[in-house]
C-alpha cells in the first residue's frame, strides 16, 4: 500500500483505484480518434473528469465527516456533492 505525506492511510487515488483510469481513457481517446470519432474522445475526457470530481467530492466528505476537526468542511462538501 503507498504511503502519501508520511501517515499511513493511503491516498486518494489508491483508495478509488485512479491510477489506471486516465491511461486508459487516454488509450480509448487515442483509439477514437484514429477511428474518426474525435467526439467520443471528447466524451471519454469529460466522463473521466467528472468521475474524478465526484469521487473526490466524496472522499473529501468522509475525511472531512470521520476528522473531529472540520465538521463544517465536511458539510459544506457534501452539500456541493450532492449539488449534482
Amino acid at each position: 500500500m503507498m504511503k502519501m505525506g508520511g501517515s499511513s492511510r493511503p491516498g486518494f487515488f489508491v483508495i478509488f483505484r485512479l491510477r489506471l483510469l486516465w491511461p486508459v481513457l487516454a488509450l480509448g481517446a487515442v483509439i477514437a480518434v484514429a477511428c474518426g470519432a474525435p467526439d467520443v474522445a471528447l466524451g471519454l475526457a469529460l466522463g473521466g473528469s467528472l468521475f474524478t470530481l465526484n469521487a473526490w467530492f466524496i472522499y473529501e466528505a468522509g475525511r472531512s465527516l470521520l476528522s473531529h476537526r472540520r465538521r463544517r468542511t465536511g458539510g459544506l462538501i457534501a452539500g456541493l456533492g450532492s449539488v449534482g
